[in-house]
């Protein structure tokens, strides 16, 4: 089944209940730290363990479209400083639904993604980045913490 509007305010709710302990713990207090790489880990486990846990959430790839990452800050992250195609939170996603694939290389996520117009409309790409720029975004754009953090993240997904 599909994530609707319904499905998406009962995770919502499941997380807002947790209790204060179990929410994760940014860098900075008293509020969180909206570059914390540790929290938005934390947020992409807690996020996953209660979207999946739905009848209606099947789809890895409405869970990574569903990634609630408006209020996350890549800047300190992103090693580029020109001008870039694609945005961080857009890659972030795109490399998150990589590791949940278990795709070892940037070549399968692209052949995924030449396959489903749709999700690359929901992602924000107006075409889709080739084999290489994945590659350079992964390995040269994405710092060595914000790898490690995609990895860790979405291993309990």
């Amino acid at each position: 089944m599909t994530a609707t509007p319904e499905s998406r305010r009962v995770v919502s709710r499941q997380i807002a209940r947790r209790s204060h302990t179990d929410w994760p713990a940014y860098d900075s207090a008293p509020l969180y730290d909206r570059t914390s790489l540790a929290g938005l880990g934390s947020d992409v486990r807690i996020v996953s363990t209660t979207w999946f846990r739905h009848d209606d959430h099947t789809s890895v790839e409405q869970f990574v479209c569903s990634l609630p990452l408006a209020y996350a800050i890549f800047d300190a992250e992103d090693r580029y400083t020109g001008p870039t195609r694609y945005e961080m939170s857009t890659l972030f996603r795109v490399f998150v639904l990589k590791e949940l694939h278990g795709w070892e290389y940037e070549t399968a996520l692209v052949d995924y993604l030449e396959n489903r117009p749709v999700l690359c409309e929901q992602l924000g790409f107006e075409t889709i980045p080739d084999q290489s720029t994945l590659w350079r975004s992964w390995h040269e754009r994405f710092s060595a913490d914000l790898r490690e953090t995609v990895e860790t993240g979405s291993l309990n997904a």
